[in-house]
């Protein structure tokens, strides 16, 4: 999708040539403002011996003795309320920009010249008598009129205020949440956490909030009717979605300061849609800027707090959704607000107006193309459209605030976005367009060998790089692979993909076409995410089955070797495949593992049918039938049966019982790492036991790293 990305950054850059220059957000809550558009309006309903023949007219701003009785009330309000004369020269300049809608003749007053108005009308003034009219002096309002037109203009000012203040405690709440959870996450770094995870109220909040997957389903798919379908987070996750849920219901639903007289709205019910209206329209846009951190590659917070890219993707959705319900309530409101008050005729033909009915219907086709039916069966297309509906979205965005205020939201989310695509263009460019070497090993395996650039590029193990092929057919789709070192060469890496739906089947019938060998060349970027820091733990259980095998493997070779060397840590990899075209794949890095201090596991979970002494099985087995439900089923193998000389391995035949092997590892001495990446319905049982682990076991720490990754 690079060419889509190219696309929409120049969709962007023009936004610079939009047709209105960006109003600035301007904080209306503020004294001088708020003193001075109350003030205004107190003098609103005063009739004066004042005519004009301009279209647009005010008497306080072009008649003295409005503009006296104006400035006086100003001076005296604040006065009352206990502040100097510095407040009053403040909300002279609040003066002029009001008045400049109406004349230019204040604008070049000195506050001297302010002053001397206001001391020449003070000498006339007098109480102002309900019902006078056609004034030719300067008259003082009474006290209450005053407080009553301040209370009024204070409330809707100041709920429009608060509005990018809940906007900005938004973003700092998952700020805050992230340096948190960096906090502990640099704590596996130190021997502080496993002392830690040892104590009880640590072991029950993890135990039974945290760790857990909700209703047994995180990685795997919940579904109905195989059309609606979608991912449920883990509890820790859920516990963060929740707060922020919490806060922005609060947000939107309290703090409203209703002004009981409707001095300057009509009726209650207009006041309600009014400031309904504006708290959930900044609230829709104070959104912007994690939705697109939250989205991106190079998210800060993903360096800071090393929650994996799966959960801000989870946090991306969520966050989509409310600020597609804050923009919907946000024009049914204000819809409400422009039809009691007659103006929905004009208003719709208004341009922002227009755009801002078509920046929520772009939010809306967003928000349902990005349902998990769409995202499993075309993913392809739902990557397309989001691209392409996203920076439509932005545009039409921009052009709705343009002219009005909220435009520093959309500044923020354009300045992550370009950041992160020029990251990814050094990334892209430094790792270079080499050539690799592809093999399909089986029916649909394919292992890709590929250079690394000489210096400074280096990928830990469990990390990921997103890869191009570079054929005319599909060369645009760019897919995330864990990636391996080579053990075979110096300066190169492996990866190994299995054949699914789009651009690994086309790779396939590619290579199928040559006889199962090829180069092509390729454009990789990354590496990204974290790598587990399992070193850290005395005993390390490494999990892992289908496609999830390159991270705990390049974690055993690693460990191995340490362990080796060290003589303390117990590292044991259990490997679930179905058939061993798999473990073929993985040959060489496999037999790396024999002469390395690591316990191999694998079990076959194809049914095998009786063997003859051409197959590559030995005949002398001995089979332990299980109990059908995931218990072991033991086959003991001589050398020779395993699908290559793999001296290191005990092969089982059926599925693994995760609570016996999980339970084996705790009976060890010293702490335990769980590291887990496999197919969904695998890992979600790992999480859940290995949550169930740390509750029984009261003096061991135990640490769960899940390194699956899906969105």
């Amino acid at each position: 999708m690079h060419w889509v990305s190219i696309l929409s950054t120049i969709l962007l850059y023009c936004l610079s040539g939009a047709r209105a220059s960006p109003a600035k957000t301007i904080m209306y809550g503020k004294l001088p403002l708020v003193m001075t558009d109350s003030c205004m309006g107190v003098f609103g309903e005063v009739t004066w011996e004042y005519t004009s023949d301009a279209l647009y007219a005010s008497p306080v701003c072009t008649y003295e003795p409005a503009l006296q009785s104006f400035l006086y009330c100003i001076y005296d309000t604040l006065h009352e309320k206990g502040h100097s004369n510095k407040t009053f020269e403040k909300a002279l300049d609040a003066v002029k920009e009001d008045c400049s809608y109406y004349t230019d003749t204040l604008h070049n007053m000195t506050t001297s010249d302010f002053y001397d108005t206001l001391n020449n009308g003070t000498k006339y003034m007098v109480q102002y008598v309900e019902g006078s009219a056609n004034l030719t002096y300067p008259v003082e309002m009474d006290a209450q009129a005053r407080e009553n037109f301040y209370h009024s203009y204070h409330g809707f000012y100041a709920n429009y205020d608060i509005g990018h203040t809940y906007g900005g405690i938004i973003c700092a709440y998952f700020v805050g949440v992230m340096i948190f959870a960096g906090i502990l996450h640099y704590m596996n770094y130190t021997r502080f956490k496993t002392t830690l995870f040892k104590q009880k109220i640590v072991r029950y909040v993890r135990g039974y909030a945290t760790l857990p997957t909700i209703g047994s389903k995180h990685a795997s798919a919940i579904s109905y009717l195989k059309i609606f379908t979608g991912f449920v987070p883990t509890r820790f996750e859920g516990i963060i979605i929740l707060g922020y849920l919490v806060l922005h219901t609060v947000f939107l639903a309290y703090g409203y300061e209703y002004d009981p007289y409707n001095l300057i709205f009509d009726s209650r019910r207009e006041q309600v849609a009014r400031y309904v209206a504006d708290r959930s329209g900044v609230l829709a846009f104070a959104h912007f800027p994690l939705i697109v951190l939250f989205a991106g590659r190079n998210n800060f917070l993903e360096c800071i707090s090393g929650v994996k890219y799966t959960s801000f993707i989870m946090f991306h959705k969520w966050l989509g959704r409310m600020m597609f319900l804050d923009a919907m309530i946000h024009g049914a409101a204000y819809t409400s607000y422009e039809v009691f008050y007659k103006y929905w005729e004009a208003s719709k033909a208004e341009l922002y107006w227009q755009f801002g009915v078509a920046a929520l219907c772009l939010a809306g086709m967003m928000v349902f193309f990005s349902l998990a039916v769409f995202r499993k069966f075309f993913y392809e297309t739902f990557l397309f459209l989001h691209i392409v509906l996203g920076a439509l979205f932005f545009y039409t965005c921009w052009e709705h605030v343009v002219t009005l205020s909220g435009i520093e939201w959309v500044y923020a989310a354009i300045a992550i976005w370009i950041v992160d695509r020029l990251i990814r263009l050094v990334r892209l460019s430094y790792f270079g367009f080499p050539k690799a070497s592809l093999q399909l090993v089986g029916d649909d395996i394919i292992r890709v060998t590929v250079e690394k650039p000489t210096r400074l590029w280096k990928a830990k193990p469990g990390q990921y790089v997103f890869v191009s092929f570079l054929h005319p057919l599909y060369f645009w789709q760019s897919h995330p692979f864990t990636v391996l070192d080579s053990i075979t060469k110096d300066g190169e890496m492996v990866i190994i993909l299995k054949e699914k739906k789009g651009v690994t089947r086309l790779v396939k019938k590619y290579l199928c076409r040559r006889g199962g060998n090829a180069l092509m060349r390729l454009a990789i970027e990354g590496p990204y995410g974290s790598s587990s820091p399992v070193h850290n733990y005395d005993n390390i259980l490494l999990l892992t089955g289908g496609t999830g095998l390159p991270g705990p493997i390049a974690h055993a070779i690693k460990l191995g070797k340490t362990s080796a060397a060290a003589g303390k840590q117990s590292v044991k990899l259990v490997i679930v495949v179905r058939g061993f075209d798999v473990l073929e794949a993985y040959k060489p890095e496999l037999l790396c593992l024999t002469d390395l201090n690591v316990q191999v596991h694998i079990y076959n979970t194809m049914k095998v049918p009786l063997l003859d002494s051409s197959d590559s099985l030995s005949t002398s087995q001995k089979d332990e039938e299980g109990d059908g439900k995931g218990g072991f089923v033991e086959t003991s193998l001589d050398k020779s049966s395993s699908p290559f000389e793999f001296d290191c391995a005990v092969f089982h035949h059926g599925r693994p019982d995760v609570e016996e092997v999980l339970r084996e590892s705790t009976e060890l001495s010293g702490s335990l790492a769980v590291v887990c990446c496999g197919p969904p319905v695998f890992v979600d049982k790992v999480r859940d036991q290995t949550a169930k682990a740390v509750l029984e076991n009261s003096s061991k720490a135990i640490e769960y790293f899940e390194e699956y990754q899906s969105w």
